[in-house]
């Protein structure tokens, strides 16, 4: 899983250009240096697809240039493509790089990035830097599996979304990563086959009555605009991707949908079974009982409609008064028995329901307590007690107050704790609704819990929240030999953040923990689990998390037991600041630019791809707010010149973090 978004700084070959019109990024199927409706694949053989990069002109045939500063060459030194099936399946590959680099490349692609049927991702690049001009980049070998499928040029893969249709330049693009992405930064893309039409389906509904038809999945291997057309079995016709239609007849009907461009066309049929309208059933729910002057909550919510149409919702109470909605309130003055009628209407059929409403004085009786367990659990992992099984004879609102025996107490009816030491504890709970309170024993049996050691990879520094999507990885390894790297449960891992407020949040990780090789050199075989940012981001924009945040890692064993790890980290949120390094790759040094709002201590550090720290460049150097320009070169902390390859640089500042990706080239 990669985590950074590319600093994509590689080189293309010029080519000779050819005549033709102009776009950004397009397939040509037949060899004649055109996108053109002519270009299909083959249904019997191979198809060997050119794949060009156009940096000079728009599709249209407009002068292309630098979006952040005109004044820059829209230069071309590397490239990514993205390219989906659609409408069937394919055997990609063999690519073949039709640019005689000066070195060998870089390539950007895996394994897995080559093999699938339907996605497919690659790039390439060096060292040479090449101005705006007409490129053909490579030739990838396509043989359709099954169906008839279009190809299409993705912005970002949905299987990965760091792998993108790209280009590097020197130009900054829009957010100073030197690279202009497909739906970014540019948005011309041709591929190639006729537009699929989907009509979607199946469908049903009610005679008399609008049924909503939606053919917004249908696609255009160009993305040039599609334009819809219905036609229906009984004659009707609509045009637009989302349209409604009524049946007057009972039985399994039609629908047609036809999609057109400016690249062809496509039909595709929906069924639809339309059936007589059902009659709505009303549930006033109940009985239900009160107190005088006390609102009583009424519940219609289990009234439905077989059509699925909207219901209205009016309530009799019984004193003359009514009330309207599915959760309506009314407060009885008096006590008494009183008759609640819910009538229940879709707008042609009605249906009538009656409970009653019991309103009597109060007479308090002693809650009832449920502490649960017995509880189980290991020594600094959080333990989930619950008191749900509580209730109150009267129907009053419950507080809870927990003893845990250790000294320390909790509240609600669902709460946490973690226990410091293994041992037998005496948990109480206590239900109060005010005025009576009922209490309730339990044990939790404690045992030991086994030490690891955990950290952020990429370096202790403070983590923007802003700065990707990318998930977050947390490392970590056992403490001192407390447990073996094989008795780790993969599948079983959690993150503990403690808020502002003290709650603990539970984070999973994206996908199961994996044994990743020994980053800080100690060793002790590591493990990764990796935590969506988004997830820290939204609890940062409810403000549950800000600056310095404490949390644990907690997993399970397999011989049994578990393993804590305690982290603390700095997130920030809504702060960001530029970072540019030119050129990229080193050559064999580059400018490291950073853009400054506010005065204080900067660090750089220099990592390679396993997370490894290579080389720190800034140790807490203060600076004032600007810019400043400064050296780097391809060498590690002694000297020693890198190898090739791609390494990270992460720098923090008072504004917050970034991560560049930067790449070493001999």
């Amino acid at each position: 899983m990669r985590h950074v978004r590319r600093l994509l700084v590689l080189p293309l070959l010029l080519l000779l250009p050819i005549p033709a019109p102009a776009q950004f990024v397009f397939l040509d199927a037949n060899r004649d240096g055109v996108n053109d409706p002519s270009d299909r694949l083959s249904t019997t053989g191979p198809t060997d697809l050119d794949i060009w990069f156009v940096t000079n002109e728009h599709r249209d045939g407009s002068a292309a240039a630098c979006t952040s500063d005109p004044a820059q060459e829209l230069t071309i030194n590397s490239y990514e493509i993205v390219l989906e099936a659609i409408g069937g399946t394919v055997e990609f590959g063999p690519l073949e790089n039709r640019l005689p680099f000066s070195g060998t490349p870089v390539s950007f692609a895996t394994y897995e990035d080559t093999t699938s049927t339907t996605v497919y991702h690659q790039g390439w690049g060096y060292r040479d830097i090449f101005p705006p001009g007409r490129y053909l980049a490579a030739t990838l070998r396509v043989r359709v599996l099954e169906g008839s499928p279009s190809l299409a040029f993705r912005g970002r893969s949905r299987v990965q979304p760091t792998d993108l249709t790209s280009f590097g330049t020197a130009c900054e693009g829009s957010d100073f990563d030197n690279t202009y992405v497909l739906g970014e930064e540019f948005f011309d893309a041709l591929g190639i086959g006729d537009p699929i039409a989907v009509a979607g389906g199946p469908y049903h509904g009610s005679v008399g009555r609008e049924i909503r038809l939606d053919g917004r999945a249908s696609h255009d291997p160009d993305g040039d605009p599609l334009g819809f057309a219905w036609t229906f079995d009984d004659g009707g016709v609509a045009t637009g991707a989302i349209v409604e239609h009524t049946w007057d007849t009972v039985g399994l009907h039609q629908a047609t949908l036809t999609v057109h461009s400016a690249s062809g066309s496509d039909s595709d049929t929906a069924n639809i079974r339309v059936v007589e309208p059902g009659i709505p059933v009303a549930n006033a729910g109940g009985p239900y009982v009160g107190r005088p002057g006390v609102p009583v909550p009424f519940d219609g919510s289990a009234s439905f409609d077989p059509d699925g149409d909207p219901l209205g919702y009016l309530w009799t109470l019984g004193t003359g008064a009514q009330a309207t909605g599915v959760y309506p309130h009314y407060a009885y003055a008096s006590p008494g028995v009183h008759a609640v009628t819910l009538r229940v209407s879709d707008g042609v059929n009605v249906d009538v329901d009656e409970t009653t409403a019991t309103i009597a004085e109060p007479v308090n009786a002693t809650p009832v307590a449920d502490a649960g367990g017995p509880y189980e659990g290991v020594a600094g992992r959080w333990i989930q007690f619950g008191a749900i099984r509580s209730s109150d004879p009267d129907g009053d609102f419950l507080h809870f107050q927990w003893d845990f025996g250790d000294g320390v107490h909790g509240t609600g009816i669902v709460t946490a704790h973690a226990y410091r030491e293994a041992g037998l504890y005496h948990v109480t709970v206590a239900a109060e609704d005010g005025i009576a309170t009922g209490h309730a024993t339990t044990t939790a049996t404690i045992e030991p819990a086994f030490a690891a050691r955990a950290f952020f990879e990429g370096g202790p520094g403070p983590i923007s929240l802003d700065e990707s999507n990318d998930d977050l990885a947390v490392r970590f390894e056992p403490f001192a030999g407390a447990f073996q790297s094989n008795d780790v449960d993969p599948d079983l891992a959690t993150l503990m953040v403690t808020t502002v407020t003290g709650e603990r949040v539970a984070i999973p990780p994206t996908l199961p923990v994996l044994e990743h090789g020994d980053s800080d050199g100690n060793g002790v075989p590591e493990f990764v689990a990796l935590f969506a940012r988004e997830r820290f981001r939204d609890l940062a924009a409810e403000g549950r998390i800000r600056g310095r945040t404490r949390m644990e890692l907690t997993g399970e064993l397999y011989r049994g037991g578990a393993y804590v790890a305690g982290l603390e980290v700095t997130f920030l949120h809504g702060a960001s600041f530029a970072l540019r390094i030119t050129p990229n790759p080193l050559n064999p040094r580059a400018r490291l630019t950073i853009q400054l709002r506010t005065e204080g201590n900067v660090s750089a550090t220099l990592f390679d791809v396993r997370g490894r720290r290579v080389r720190g460049v800034l140790h807490h150097e203060r600076m004032r707010a600007g810019r400043h320009d400064l050296l780097l070169d391809a060498r590690d902390d002694g000297g020693e010149r890198l190898s090739s390859g791609v390494y990270f640089l992460r720098v923090t500042s008072p504004d917050g973090a970034v991560v560049g990706r930067v790449v070493v080239a001999k």
